[in-house]
């Protein structure tokens, strides 16, 4: 299976590095990395009042050199569910940029970033994906509510919110099973609920569904007291987003989010994939590029 690297929308500010650049490129190209871009991390690049030489241009100059692949995190959980929830041998691709002409690339990437015909025509509705994630964003912390209110009345969940003395891992699997199973279909889902009452045991914890439900357990359920992360409604994209974590060598985050992932990684072991912050990140490239000169 091919190694894939996400690279988040920070990284893209220290391009104007030349340095920074070239090491960069090098790393991913001399390390045979495929770096995966996803409707998320397209959105974001996407701006209606665009102008040349904005930070979408930079992206697309960096992205039309290096191999890439087009993600959507919702179809992949889509395919676990089909795999009864189980991760998948490799990863879906919406998009396969690796084969198309450097030239070409930078005009389809460019084409999509500006709303384009030629990208829609594709699949690639980013002004359509931009007004779901605004309306997403505007709903998710209520959303969190309703999912741990439900949780309580129905009693999946006991404590709610409050920091959690004692742990009890029925109620956790309980909980994070129902999480689960909130991406399966009704046509689907008792076939799925019963595999799983079947195997006996935990939905594969480096499945993209189950790495979520994971993410919404730490960030909201068992949050530690002394190291608290901030809630925003732009969670769900970062959510989103790390749901692609167990497909990849390398991903890398802000601070906030790694100490969020770091949590995870102990209900997931192993997790083979890295995880980079701006510091580590610019340790890595360096001290490989010292390393081949």
């Amino acid at each position: 299976m091919s190694k894939y690297i996400f690279i988040d929308n920070w990284v893209l500010g220290r391009l104007s590095n030349d340095e920074f650049y070239d090491s960069l490129v090098n790393y991913i190209m001399s390390n045979d990395l495929v770096v995966v871009l996803n409707s998320l991390s397209l959105t974001e690049l996407y701006n209606p009042n665009w102008q040349d030489g904005d930070r979408a241009e930079i992206a697309v100059e960096f992205y039309s050199i290096l191999p890439c692949v087009i993600v959507d995190p919702a179809k992949v959980k889509q395919e676990e569910v089909d795999n009864n929830l189980n991760k998948l041998e490799k990863l879906p691709i919406a998009m396969d940029l690796r084969n198309v002409e450097k030239s070409e690339r930078k005009l389809l990437l460019l084409d999509a970033l500006r709303g384009g015909d030629l990208a829609i025509e594709q699949g690639i509705n980013i002004p359509e994906w931009d007004k779901s994630y605004q309306k997403e964003k505007s709903e998710w912390l209520g959303n969190v509510n309703k999912i741990i209110a439900n949780a309580i009345k129905n009693g999946t969940l006991k404590k709610g919110k409050k920091p959690r003395k004692k742990k009890d891992p029925v109620e956790k699997e309980t909980f994070l099973l129902s999480l689960d199973m909130r991406e399966v279909i009704s046509s689907k889902f008792d076939l799925v609920f019963k595999y799983r009452l079947a195997k006996r045991n935990c939905t594969d914890p480096n499945s993209g569904v189950r790495f979520t439900s994971l993410l919404f357990w730490h960030l909201y359920i068992d949050e530690d007291p002394s190291n608290k992360i901030k809630h925003g409604g732009s969670d769900i994209g970062d959510i989103h987003q790390m749901s692609l974590i167990p497909y990849c060598d390398i991903f890398t985050l802000d601070k906030a989010m790694f100490r969020l992932v770091s949590k995870v990684k102990g209900d997931c072991n192993p997790l083979n994939c890295r995880i980079l912050t701006k510091n580590t990140l610019e340790t890595e490239i360096h001290s490989f590029c010292n390393k081949i000169t």
